[in-house]
C-alpha cells in the first residue's frame, strides 16, 4: 500500500526498459520509498524512446510524538492513578512490559490494582491511522513504605488508684501516634503521646494497640498483650536487735506481691 505509518516503505517498480530516472533522482527499475510525495519515472526502451509514468501519491502517516507521563505515589495496599499527556487523534494503551506483556486497558489515566510495592506500567500511543510508535513511555505507581513501630513497657509501679506503665516508643519515621491501651472503662483510653504513660485499674493482661502516621500520611498498626502487674520487691534483713528497745526488735520480711512467707530457723 502506499498509505503506511513511519518506519515503513512502500516498493515502487517501473515497467521494463534499459534506463530509468524516478523524480527522486533514483536510476533503478525499483525503488523503495519510506517518505512521503508524488513520484513518477521516466523510462527508456530499447532505441531511445521514453514515456514517462502518471504520479503515484505516497503518504506517509507519522506515529504519534513523545508523552508526558506522570507517577502517582501511594501508601502500601493502595491503588495508583497514572496518567499521560493527551493529544487529539492519540490513543493510549497500558502494558505491563515495555515490549510484549499484556495489555491491561485503554485511555489517558490507568488506575492499578492496590500494591505492596513500587511497580513500573507502560503505555503505548497509536494514531487514528493505527501508527503505533516504537517506543512505550514508563509511568510508576511509587509504594511509600508504612511506618515500622515496636514498643516496649516500663514494669508497673503503684499508683494510687492504680498500677502505672510507662510505653516506650521504639521505631522512627513516625510523626503521629495514636495509642489504644485495652482499658475501656478508663476516660484516659487514649493517647497521642509518643511515650505516653497510663494507669490500669488492676493487674491483668491488657491489649494494647499503637497506630503511626508517617510524613507521606501512611498508617500501620501494631498490637500487643501486656501483663500488668505490681512490681515484686522484697527485702529481708541480715540481722535484728531484739533488746526490747522499740528499735528493729522484730525480724521481719518486707516487700509487695508477697503471697506467702516461710522462715526457718536454725541454732
Amino acid at each position: 500500500p502506499v498509505n503506511f505509518c513511519q518506519g515503513d516503505s512502500v516498493l515502487l517498480t517501473a515497467s521494463n526498459g534499459t534506463s530509468w530516472l524516478w523524480s527522486n533522482g533514483a536510476t533503478a527499475q525499483a525503488i523503495y520509498v519510506k517518505t512521503g510525495g508524488s513520484y513518477s519515472v521516466t523510462v527508456t526502451i530499447s532505441g531511445g524512446c521514453t514515456a514517462q509514468s502518471a504520479p503515484v501519491s505516497v503518504i506517509m502517516n507519522m506515529y504519534p510524538a513523545a508523552a508526558t507521563t506522570q507517577n502517582d505515589s501511594i501508601c502500601r495496599g493502595e491503588t495508583a492513578t497514572l496518567t499521560v499527556s493527551s493529544a487529539p487523534g492519540v490513543s493510549y494503551y497500558w502494558y505491563n512490559a515495555p515490549t510484549g506483556g499484556s495489555w491491561l486497558g485503554t485511555g489517558s489515566t490507568f488506575t492499578t490494582p492496590s500494591l505492596t510495592n513500587t511497580t513500573p506500567y507502560y503505555v503505548e500511543l497509536r494514531s487514528t491511522q493505527g501508527c503505533i510508535n516504537p517506543n512505550r513511555f514508563t509511568a510508576y505507581a511509587i509504594v511509600i513504605p508504612s511506618p515500622q513501630l515496636a514498643f516496649t513497657t516500663t514494669n508497673s509501679s503503684g499508683a494510687t488508684g492504680g498500677l502505672q506503665v510507662f510505653f516506650v516508643y521504639n521505631s522512627s519515621g513516625t510523626v503521629q501516634y495514636l495509642w489504644n491501651f485495652g482499658d475501656p472503662g478508663s476516660p484516659e483510653n487514649t493517647s497521642t503521646l509518643a511515650n505516653p504513660v497510663h494507669q490500669y485499674p488492676q493487674h491483668g493482661n491488657y491489649t494494647v494497640t499503637l497506630t503511626g502516621i508517617n510524613a507521606f500520611g501512611c498508617s500501620d498498626s501494631i498490637i500487643q498483650v501486656i501483663a500488668v502487674d505490681r512490681n515484686s520487691e522484697v527485702f529481708i534483713p541480715s540481722a535484728f536487735t531484739p533488746n526490747q528497745d522499740g528499735k528493729n526488735d522484730m525480724f521481719r520480711v518486707r516487700g509487695n506481691n508477697i503471697e506467702a512467707v516461710r522462715i526457718n530457723i536454725y541454732n
